[in-house]
């Protein structure tokens, strides 16, 4: 139910993050809508926003429990959203901004054709090793790169792009 609420609430710009890379990574027709993000990708991304929340107020309330066995719903209560207002003022943005470059990323790489070579655009060169060794290549659509991955991002944090390299 929480991964319905939040992708409610999250697939407009989710929607917009993805169609702006299939736009700028293919030549659409003039007039053409805006491709929007096939849901099991923006369910797959709520999940990265949801899961963790989830996670953290269960772990709560066990903990909770374990300090007292008769807790009452007020200190349960008191712990929950003491786990809510931590996780909102220290991991809801970040989580939010690794989303959207989520789904730009794979807006771009859903808009190239197979057999098209990708190459891994560091977000700040010299600051992570995985973009580094990433961008040494370029790699065919399909295939990893090499620290795994088929597009970004990397890890949490990751702000990589992806850019269709001309043959030409």
């Amino acid at each position: 139910e929480q991964v319905a609420a939040w992708a409610q609430v999250m697939a407009p710009a989710i929607d917009q993050a993805y169609g702006a890379a299939r736009a700028s990574a293919s030549s659409p027709m003039p007039g053409s809508p805006r491709s929007s993000a096939p849901r099991r990708i923006v369910t797959g991304l709520v999940e990265v926003v949801v899961a963790p929340l989830r996670e953290s107020l269960l772990s709560a309330v066990e903990q909770t429990l374990a300090d007292d066995a008769n807790a009452d719903a007020d200190a349960v209560a008191q712990r929950i959203g003491a786990r809510y207002r931590e996780w909102r003022g220290q991991e809801l943005d970040g989580r939010i901004g690794d989303v959207l470059a989520a789904a730009y990323a794979r807006g771009v790489y859903d808009a190239t054709p197979e057999g098209s070579r990708l190459r891994w655009v560091p977000a700040e060169p010299g600051q992570c090793p995985d973009a580094e060794d990433n961008a040494l290549e370029p790699t065919p659509r399909g295939d990893r790169f090499p620290t795994g991955q088929q597009f970004p991002p990397a890890h949490p944090g990751c702000r990589c792009l992806l850019a269709l390299v001309d043959e030409d």
